[in-house]
């Protein structure tokens, strides 16, 4: 029983690329789907593939955003927590992840 359960709350990709392009924001799908915010941001860069779906400007704050960028683009992008240690401290995890 257990095991079904956990089957059926698990993120399907198609899932939730159809969830974000329905408007759902990362919180609501993970309040949705039982999840911790981060274990949904954390898992979906990893399903999609180049043109399944464009960034939201919803996502993440203009202002954080362009922080981002701007030490993204000085740090780079491969190792993130640099860059989390980088950017401001209202800016969280999956903001950067994203």
């Amino acid at each position: 029983m257990r095991r079904k359960r956990q089957q059926r709350r698990h993120l399907q990709p198609k899932r939730l690329l159809r969830l974000l392009a329905q408007g759902k924001s990362f919180s609501e799908i993970a309040k949705l789907r039982e999840r911790q915010l981060g274990t949904v941001v954390g898992t979906s860069p990893t399903w999609w593939k180049p043109g399944d779906l464009e960034f939201e400007d919803t996502w993440v704050d203009a202002a954080k955003r362009t922080q981002i960028e701007e030490l993204a683009l000085d740090l780079g992008t491969q190792w993130l927590k640099p860059l989390k240690e980088a950017v401001s401290t209202d800016i969280t995890f999956e903001e950067v992840r994203l």
